[in-house]
């Protein structure tokens, strides 16, 4: 729910950027874009939705040779918290794992930015060719949030014992 939300305010951005900005022929000359990419994967993995979203900031030239362009774009794909379960084996001579105070939440994340450069040309009125090379990467993030700790826990217990 949180996504669609997400998804649909960032349409309504769009869509209102544009109604602001007058629309005009290309021509030769320097031109700007906001370019936002929309992704879905019908499986999900890791933790991840099935869907991402990238925007991308894209400035370039349009000369009667074709467009030069480059492009700088952030891509982001969430993850729901969800739980793993909690070993029951304690950590060499302590006192084993207490279940019902213990707890385990992860969340996955990826993002990341990228520079996009570009060339376009037109084949025909209609069709247009595009080659570009695209550097830069994305980065998982893994967090980790939970409490598990060893039966009677206290500070002063030695066989006791606590991960946060």
């Amino acid at each position: 729910m949180r996504e669609k939300r997400f998804l649909l305010s960032a349409l309504g951005l769009v869509l209102g950027l544009g109604a602001l900005c007058p629309v005009q022929a290309q021509e030769a000359g320097f031109y700007k874009d906001l370019k936002i990419r929309l992704g879905y994967t019908p499986k999900a993995e890791d933790h991840l939705h099935q869907s991402s979203i990238s925007y991308g900031l894209n400035l370039g030239y349009a000369a009667p040779f074709g467009k030069l362009a480059v492009e700088l774009g952030y891509n982001y794909k969430a993850g729901d918290p969800y739980l793993q379960p909690v070993s029951e084996a304690p950590p060499a001579a302590l006192s084993p794992v207490n279940q019902p105070l213990s707890g385990d939440s992860r969340r996955n994340g990826v993002e990341g930015f990228a520079l996009r450069l570009s060339f376009q040309q037109a084949i025909n009125e209609d069709w247009e060719w595009q080659a570009g090379l695209m550097l830069g990467g994305t980065q998982f993030k893994h967090e980790y949030v939970g409490d598990v700790q060893g039966e009677n826990w206290t500070s002063g217990n030695l066989n006791s014992w606590r991960d946060t």
